[in-house]
């Protein structure tokens, strides 16, 4: 009872600061705080939550699961990516961390099986993330957790992406690049300043940027009106394949595509395909995100491609990274951003 309370203490101690302390550990990392008992039931809801990832072609997953005994949560307390599982069946640290974290209607509701996922932003450091699971009746928690997985997935990733921003455009920006792409075609991304332009076809409606150590490049293509057949999956596919052109016989794998619409950017309803990419004659390849979505306000459909090589290597921050930087293309750039 008293090392539950010296716990307690040293986790107010945290929120009472004048001034939050800065979050610290991998961005990459989930970690776990949980009890035998809940990492025995939950274990896998948890693990398959994290297990998105781009393969490479060998599958890399973008967040590493490490598990914690619920009794350190004073030392994980201060770590970016937080979930704590909390046991309600009896008292305990879990039930006292639940107690404190949630308010009075919502621990009432924990306590009932009536509701089981409280996510948290900046609660004990500022740039944290922190998902709760706290009930009694693990067969439900544990569905709760496989209907809200995309949900809880985004909740990490969003912070995720939000630290990589600023770390790619804080007083690294080439804005001469992306000013010149804005005059010359009517759109831009924010390019960091390793980038350079790799190849320019006005004809065509193509420009391929990238950067090398590793070499990352990304491509914009685009046509006046509706291309409804860079809208679908197939057609998105046949398009990429012409980029070969373009791209010196880069081909796209037909095995491990993967299509979804979601939101790119400004767009909600872009076609997003992702996959890996080989070249014809040499013993190279990689993986690949691409988005196809129609403008309405400049009557264009444009098609942005991403792709990476560094064979042997982890790739999974530089594809968020270049997936962050793609995701500021825009068509309405304002005009005080060169200022």
């Amino acid at each position: 009872m008293k090392k539950n309370l010296y716990l307690l203490l040293i986790l107010a101690s945290l929120i009472s600061c004048s001034m939050k302390k800065s979050s610290i550990g991998p961005n990459n990392v989930i970690y776990v705080c949980a009890s035998k008992t809940s990492m025995d039931s939950l274990k896998t809801a948890i693990d398959t939550t994290f297990s998105y990832g781009i393969r490479c072609p060998a599958f890399q997953s973008y967040y590493t699961v490490e598990w914690c005994p619920i009794e350190k949560i004073a030392t994980y307390a201060k770590f970016k990516n937080l979930v704590i599982l909390a046991d309600l069946n009896k008292k305990g640290i879990g039930w006292d961390v639940a107690k404190s974290i949630l308010r009075g209607g919502e621990f009432h509701h924990a306590e009932n099986d009536s509701l089981f996922l409280f996510s948290s932003k900046d609660y004990w450091v500022t740039n944290q993330q922190i998902l709760l699971v706290a009930g009694k009746n693990f067969t439900k928690m544990r569905q709760n957790i496989l209907e809200q997985q995309a949900w809880i997935f985004q909740k990490y990733n969003k912070r995720y992406d939000a630290d990589i921003f600023e770390n790619l455009y804080r007083n690294r920006e080439e804005k001469q690049l992306t000013k010149l792409l804005w005059h010359k075609y009517d759109w831009t991304i924010r390019m960091p300043n390793d980038y350079v332009i790799l190849q320019e076809r006005p004809k065509f409606k193509f420009v391929w940027m990238g950067t090398s150590f590793p070499y990352r490049w990304i491509s914009v293509s685009w046509a006046k009106g509706i291309k409804t057949e860079w809208l679908t999956a197939n057609g998105l596919f046949e398009m990429r394949n012409q980029l070969s052109v373009f791209y010196e016989d880069i081909k796209t794998d037909e095995r491990f595509l993967g299509h979804k619409y979601t939101r790119f950017g400004e767009w909600e309803d872009a076609l997003h395909m992702t996959g890996i990419w080989y070249h014809e004659t040499d013993i190279k390849g990689g993986p690949f995100s691409t988005w196809a979505f129609y403008d309405k306000e400049t009557n264009r459909t444009f098609v942005v491609d991403l792709l990476i090589f560094n064979p042997g290597k982890k790739l999974t921050f530089f594809m968020k990274q270049m997936e962050v930087m793609a995701k500021t293309f825009t068509t309405d750039f304002p005009k005080d951003y060169f200022d």
